[in-house]
C-alpha cells in the first residue's frame, strides 16, 4: 500500500515532491496509488515503488522513473513524452494507448509480459489563440501498429521498442549543413565501424530535419549521438572557414550561407549536379504501380481543350492559355515524373503522389490557375525527391548497396522544372556547387 505521508508530499505539487527527494533519500512508497489523470510532469520518482498503482492517462511528461518497482501497474493512455526509464521494471504492466514519444530506455529496462495492445510514437501540440489565455492541446499520432483495428500481436511491441533502442535520432531545429553533415557522418563511422553504424530515415519536420541513425552498439547509443554532434559542429565550423576564405564573407554572409544550405531547393541543386540512384523499395513483380494522367477534354473558361491542347470555346486568362497550347507535354511530364515516383521510399512516395494528384485536379480547373499554387506542388515534389535523394546518398553511397533498378534524381528535377515551364512558372535552376 502507498505511505500516506508521500501521497500527501506529492500532491503538493512537483517543487514541494522534488525538494523533498533532494532532502530525503527514503524510497518512495507508492504501491497501489490511485494517480490517474494526474499531471506528474518532472516529478523525480527515481527508485520508487509505484507497483499497481492506477497511472491511467497519467502526465510522466519528461519525469524520472529510471530503476522504479512498476510492477503490474496500469499505464493505459499514459504520457511518457520524455520520460527517464532506464532499468526500470515495468513487468506485468498495462501499457495500452500509451505515447511513449522521446522515452528514454535501455537494455535494462524490463518489459517482460508487458500488455500493451497499442502505442502512439509521436504528438502534435496545438494552441488555441481564441480562449483566454490561451489553451494547448495536443493529439496523439503515428499509431502503431498503424491500422486503427489492429493490436499488437505477442512480441510484436517489444520487437518495436528494440528498434528503437538500436535507433539514434539526431534532431537539427534551424536547418541542416549536408556538406557537413555527410563528411561528419563518414568520421563517425570510421570510428565505429561501418558495419554498426548506417542512415535510417531522413525526415523534415518544417524547418527542423530529423536523422535516424541504426547502431547495432546499443550500449554506445548516448555516446555515438554525443559525438556525431561534436563531429558535426566541427565540420560546420571548418566549412565556415573555408567560405569565409573563398567569399570574403562577414558573419552574416555566412549565416545566409547557411540558410541557403539548409533550404530544399539548394540541396536539390546540389544532389542534381551528378546522377544520383535512389533505392527502389520494390522489385519488378511488385514495384508500385504508377498514376496515368489524360488532361485531353478538360474544360478551360467554359470550353474544353480538344486533342493536341487546342482550346473551343470559353475566355482564357494568361496561364490557361500556356495550358492549353501544352497540354500534351504536361500530360507526358505528369505521366513520366508519376512513373518515377514509384521508385521512392514509402513515405516520400506517398508524399510526392499526393502532389502529383492535387497538381492534375488544380490545372483541370480553370480557377484554380495559379501561379503561386502550381509552384508550391512543384516545390512539394523537389522535397520528396530532395530527401529520397539525400536518403540515399547518406546510406546507400556509404555502405555501396545500390539497387539496380533505380531513378536518376537529376532527370526528375529536370522534369519537375520542365513541367513548371510548362505551366507558366519560373523555378530557377543555378549551377550547384561542387559536393565534398
Amino acid at each position: 500500500m502507498a505511505n500516506q505521508e508521500h501521497l500527501q508530499i506529492l500532491k503538493q505539487g512537483v517543487d514541494a515532491w522534488n525538494a523533498w527527494r533532494k532532502e530525503d533519500d527514503t524510497r518512495p512508497q507508492l504501491s497501489s496509488a490511485d494517480l490517474s489523470n494526474t499531471n506528474l510532469s518532472k516529478f523525480n520518482f527515481f527508485g520508487a515503488d509505484l507497483s499497481y498503482a492506477d497511472l491511467r492517462n497519467a502526465n510522466l511528461e519528461l519525469a524520472n522513473i529510471a530503476h522504479s518497482r512498476i510492477i503490474k501497474a496500469n499505464l493505459h493512455s499514459a504520457f511518457l513524452h520524455g520520460t527517464l526509464a532506464i532499468g526500470t521494471n515495468f513487468s506485468g504492466s498495462t501499457l495500452t494507448g500509451a505515447c511513449i514519444r522521446g522515452w528514454n530506455i535501455d537494455c535494462h529496462t524490463n518489459l517482460s509480459d508487458l500488455k500493451c495492445g497499442y502505442v502512439f510514437l509521436d504528438c502534435e501540440f496545438r494552441i488555441d489563440i481564441a480562449c483566454k489565455p490561451s489553451k494547448c492541446t495536443f493529439q496523439l499520432t503515428q499509431r502503431r501498429p498503424r491500422d486503427s483495428t489492429a493490436i499488437f500481436a505477442p512480441g510484436e511491441f517489444a520487437a518495436l521498442v528494440q528498434k528503437t533502442l538500436e535507433t539514434i535520432d539526431l534532431i537539427f531545429i534551424d536547418g541542416i549543413d549536408w556538406k557537413a553533415f555527410f563528411s561528419s557522418f563518414q568520421e563517425l563511422r570510421q570510428q565505429y565501424g561501418n558495419d554498426n553504424l548506417s542512415i535510417q530515415s531522413i525526415e523534415r519536420k518544417g524547418e527542423a530535419f530529423v536523422i535516424s541513425l541504426e547502431s547495432s552498439d546499443v550500449t554506445n547509443s548516448a555516446t555515438i549521438e554525443a559525438q556525431a554532434k561534436v563531429l558535426y559542429e566541427q565540420q560546420v565550423k571548418l566549412l565556415e572557414t573555408q567560405y569565409r576564405t573563398q567569399l570574403d564573407a562577414k558573419d552574416k554572409e555566412i549565416e545566409s550561407h547557411r540558410r541557403e544550405s539548409a533550404d530544399m531547393m539548394e540541396i536539390t541543386k546540389l544532389l542534381a549536379s551528378r546522377p544520383i540512384n535512389v533505392e527502389a523499395i520494390a522489385m519488378a513483380d511488385n514495384q508500385p504501380k504508377s498514376t496515368t494522367y489524360n488532361l485531353q477534354g478538360s474544360k478551360f473558361g467554359g470550353g474544353f481543350a480538344a486533342e493536341g491542347g487546342t482550346q473551343i470555346g470559353g475566355t482564357l486568362n494568361d496561364y490557361s492559355v500556356t495550358i492549353g497550347n501544352n497540354l500534351d507535354d504536361i500530360d507526358r511530364l505528369l505521366n513520366t515524373i508519376s512513373e518515377m515516383v514509384t521508385r521512392f521510399p514509402e513515405e516520400q512516395r506517398e508524399e510526392a503522389q499526393v502532389e502529383l494528384d492535387d497538381l492534375a485536379e488544380e490545372i483541370k480547373t480553370p480557377e484554380k490557375h495559379n501561379p503561386t499554387r502550381f509552384k508550391k506542388r512543384l516545390r512539394g515534389l523537389l522535397a520528396a525527391g530532395t530527401t529520397a535523394a539525400a536518403l540515399a546518398t547518406g546510406a546507400a553511397n556509404f555502405s555501396g548497396d545500390l539497387n539496380e533498378t533505380a531513378v536518376n534524381f537529376g532527370e526528375f528535377s529536370d522534369n519537375v522544372i520542365e513541367l513548371g515551364e510548362r505551366l507558366g512558372v519560373t523555378i530557377e535552376k543555378e549551377q550547384p556547387p561542387q559536393t565534398p
